[in-house]
C-alpha cells in the first residue's frame, strides 16, 4: 500500500488507472518513466487511439523482463500478448536491439482471432532508433504465409512496405531509416503508409478473405521466408486500422514519450 501511495502522491493523486497497473506490475520504480508512461496513456486516450491497439509495446525499464508486457493488459500469459523473446537480443534503456539473425520477439497476437474485422481493418507500428540499411526482404514486424497476414518492414534501397491480406505498398521515403512507421488498412481495398506521421503512400486493391492462423512476431514476419532485422526498437503496437489523422496524433503522443525518456530520433 506505501508504494502506491507513493506513485500516487508523485504524480500530483491523478495518475492513469491503467499506467498505474502497469507500473505496479511490471516494477517501474523510475519517476521519469513513471511520470513518462502516465502521460502517454492519458493522451492515448484523449485522442482516442488507445481503443483501436490491442497490444501496445513501450520497451521501458531496460531489462527484458520490463520490455516483454503490454501496456494494454500487464498479465504475463500468452492471452495477455506478452512477449517471449528468443535469440540475439540486447535489452537497455533505449530500447530492444535484434541481432539481425536470429533475435525474434512472439507476441502471440493472431490476427484473425484477435481483431473485429481483420481483413478490412488492422495496422501495425515500429519505432525504431536504428538508422541503418538492412538489406533486401527484411522484415521488422507481422505474420505472413501466401499473403495472408501482415508485415511491416523498412530495409534496403530506402523501402518502406506494408502488406495486408494481399495488398502491398511500397515507398521509398529518403535516406533515413529511422523513426516511426506505420501501416495501416482502413477499409476493404484502401491502405496507407505513414512516416513520422505523415502519410508517404496509399493504395487499393482486393484482399484475401482467407486470414492465416499465425503469431505476430517482431523482429522478423514469421513463416515469410524474410530475414530478420537489426533495428534498435523503441516502441510497437498492434491493432485495428486508424485513420490519417488518428496516427498523426499516434506519432505526436509516441514521440513525446521518447523525448522524455531521452531516446527521441
Amino acid at each position: 500500500m506505501q508504494a502506491s501511495i507513493g506513485i500516487y502522491s508523485s504524480l500530483n493523486n491523478a495518475i492513469d488507472d491503467d499506467a498505474f497497473n502497469f507500473i505496479t506490475t511490471v516494477g517501474i520504480t523510475d519517476s521519469t518513466q513513471r511520470s513518462a508512461l502516465d502521460t502517454l496513456v492519458k493522451a492515448a486516450k484523449s485522442n482516442g487511439w488507445w481503443n483501436f491497439c490491442k497490444a501496445i509495446y513501450p520497451f521501458i525499464g531496460g531489462t527484458a523482463t520490463t520490455h516483454k508486457y503490454n501496456l494494454k493488459n500487464p498479465q504475463d500469459t500468452d492471452a495477455a500478448f506478452r512477449l517471449v523473446f528468443a535469440g540475439g537480443i540486447t535489452h537497455s534503456s533505449t530500447g530492444v536491439l535484434p541481432n539481425g539473425v536470429d533475435g525474434d520477439a512472439d507476441t502471440f497476437f493472431v490476427m484473425k482471432d484477435n481483431l473485429s474485422n481483420p481483413t478490412t481493418s488492422n495496422h501495425l507500428s515500429e519505432y525504431v532508433r536504428t538508422d541503418v540499411n538492412s538489406g533486401g526482404n527484411v522484415n521488422d514486424m507481422g505474420s505472413n504465409w501466401q499473403g495472408n497476414g501482415w508485415r511491416l518492414e523498412a530495409c534496403s534501397a530506402d523501402i518502406t512496405q506494408y502488406t495486408a491480406n494481399g495488398v502491398q505498398i511500397f515507398n521509398s521515403d529518403g535516406t533515413i531509416r529511422h523513426g516511426m512507421r506505420l501501416g495501416s488498412r482502413i477499409s476493404s481495398s484502401d491502405i496507407k503508409l505513414y512516416r513520422n506521421g505523415t502519410s508517404i503512400g496509399s493504395t487499393s486493391g482486393s484482399y484475401n478473405a482467407e486470414i492465416e492462423n499465425l503469431s505476430t512476431h517482431l523482429f522478423q514476419a514469421i513463416n515469410y521466408g524474410g530475414s530478420f532485422t537489426d533495428k534498435e526498437f523503441a516502441f510497437a503496437t498492434i491493432g485495428d486500422g486508424v485513420s490519417s489523422t488518428m496516427q498523426a496524433d499516434m506519432y505526436t503522443d509516441i514521440q513525446a514519450f521518447q523525448t522524455t525518456l531521452g531516446r527521441n530520433v
